[in-house]
């Protein structure tokens, strides 16, 4: 629902194209190690979903993260348009 609604809102894509931002989607729906391991490396335990982490190529090794659903306004404030 939220890549839907949200990240491929017009407005928000936008801005994620204007600042070169790549998005990744880690599933875990179904077992996936990887994807596991990834949390866990971003101190995300508890598995809840969605679990948004942006790594800033200026501060890669300390991404913002936020665990909750996102409105348009949201995540455009969260990426920092």
């Amino acid at each position: 629902m939220v890549g839907q609604f949200v990240l491929e809102d017009p407005d928000v894509r936008q801005t994620i194209n204007s600042r070169n931002i790549i998005t990744m989607k880690a599933d875990v729906t179904r077992p996936n190690q990887e994807a596991y391991d990834l949390l866990r490396s971003l101190n995300h335990e508890a598995g809840t979903v969605p679990y948004f982490a942006l790594f800033a190529a200026n501060d890669p090794d300390n991404p913002r993260t936020h665990s909750a659903l996102f409105t348009k306004d949201d995540m455009r404030e969260f990426i920092g348009d």
